[in-house]
């Protein structure tokens, strides 16, 4: 069972007072990385200079300046200069599992207990009138890196940003599996959103068991089997895996997820042995044509909540003044 998480977020954007209104825009001193067509690193870091007209840019790198429209441009996450990498095929020699600590990138820490990840939600406000739905949503996968790989479990292991397309980007990798896993395999999700490039706003945490989201097709983890990897049946066998060219589909997530940048902690378990553990970086947005607003309903919660129409309803929320 998904978790609402609806209250999470009013509670949530109320204490960081960040709304995420738009995404693809950015201030004066934003830390970005804009793309490169020199034929040597595919992405360059730098800062936001100032604004040109309503959609680009003009960023200062090393001293010079450079014009790139939003959508050549993405938050500055700390990594690395190249950051798509494509990477080999890795041996594994880990034996001490850790995770990124989401609040201080850089920094390790061990992986938390995972036994109690069911989270408590409030009651939901009463008299909404906007939702946010699944096909509302528009995802934008930026950028995805293996943090942890078992050997114990994995012979190597190779994954890669791709982007079939102009404007579709996807993962593809694979693997060797080295023993037979159970039905207890599950997948415990950690949401972030990112806050002044820092995901330091939880929202949501939560187990999915792998054969039964197979069976019922939660989150798609199905359609994504049948149609991005080589996995015939669960309990999963050992041998060769492999996905391809897979990305997120809006609506496969949970619903009342407001638009914004996001990183997505995945860590995938035996009982309570870590096998692998992916962070995934990406933006969800509303899928906007004409917009028109309306007056807010007053929930007495210090919240205000707006249908803005186009064809569809979606909350915006922000602080009452």
């Amino acid at each position: 069972m998904l978790p609402n998480i609806q209250s999470q977020i009013e509670k949530r954007e109320l204490q960081m007072n960040r709304n995420s209104r738009f995404t693809k825009e950015f201030t004066e001193n934003d830390k970005v990385l804009f793309r490169m067509y020199d034929g040597k690193d595919k992405w360059k870091a730098g800062k936001i200079k100032r604004r040109l007209g309503r959609v680009n840019y003009e960023i200062d790198s090393e001293g010079k300046s450079f014009k790139r429209h939003a959508n050549q441009m993405r938050q500055n996450f700390n990594h690395t200069n190249n950051i798509i990498p494509n990477l080999p095929q890795h041996p594994l020699n880990n034996t001490h599992p850790t995770t990124q600590n989401p609040t201080h990138i850089g920094e390790n820490r061990p992986y938390a207990n995972i036994e109690n990840t069911t989270i408590q939600t409030e009651p939901e406000p009463q008299n909404t009138t906007c939702t946010f739905h699944q096909e509302d949503y528009e995802t934008d996968l930026e950028y995805v890196k293996v943090a942890y790989v078992n050997p114990k479990y994995f012979q190597y292991y190779s994954l890669e940003n791709v982007k079939p397309n102009r404007t579709y980007r996807a993962i593809s990798g694979q693997t060797a599996l080295l023993r037979d896993l159970g039905n207890t395999l599950k997948i415990n999700i950690r949401g972030y959103k990112i806050v002044d490039n820092i995901p330091k706003v939880p929202i949501m945490q939560f187990d999915v068991l792998v054969c039964e989201s197979f069976q019922k097709n939660i989150l798609g983890l199905d359609v994504i089997r049948t149609k991005s990897t080589n996995i015939t049946k669960c309990p999963i066998k050992k041998g060769f895996y492999f996905v391809q060219n897979f990305n997120v589909l809006a609506q496969h997530l949970p619903p009342f997820i407001p638009q914004g940048h996001y990183m997505l902690n995945l860590s995938l378990f035996e009982e309570k042995s870590l096998m692998a553990q992916v962070v995934a970086y990406g933006s969800l947005l509303i899928a906007e044509t004409e917009t028109q607003k309306y007056h807010g309903i007053d929930h007495g919660r210090g919240l205000q909540i707006s249908p803005i129409v186009k064809n569809k309803y979606y909350c915006h929320l922000y602080k009452e003044t």
